[in-house]
């Protein structure tokens, strides 16, 4: 009986910690509290291009054969997608910065 109310005691304890609450970040009074990192606004009366109204920026990331693979996919759907904003054609040629990042985990080399 006593093996029975130690193994309840430690199961409901081991249970209480799985609920543990996790420390609630300070709200922040701004979202955008410093510069951070921004694109400049074009000086006025320079936009004489319609393709400078719309700022497009991808962000692809992955590693490896897939992950090259699916992003040349993207850009060739954009590229595929028609869009008619100020008469333009492709939704690739409103692309104004394209990043990405290697993800690949690889194993470390053996010796």
């Amino acid at each position: 009986m006593r093996l029975i109310r130690v193994g309840l005691a430690f199961f409901i304890l081991l249970v209480g910690a799985g609920c543990a609450h996790y420390p609630v970040n300070a709200r922040l009074a701004s979202p955008y509290p410093g510069p951070g990192y921004r694109f400049p606004d074009p000086p006025e009366g320079t936009a004489s291009d319609p393709r400078d109204e719309l700022f497009v920026c991808i962000a692809m990331s992955g590693g490896g054969t897939r992950a090259a693979a699916f992003a040349y996919g993207v850009l060739q759907a954009l590229r595929d997608t028609r869009i008619d904003h100020n008469g333009l054609g492709s939704f690739l040629d409103e692309v104004d910065c394209l990043s990405g990042i290697s993800g690949d985990p690889s194993p470390p080399p053996t010796t």
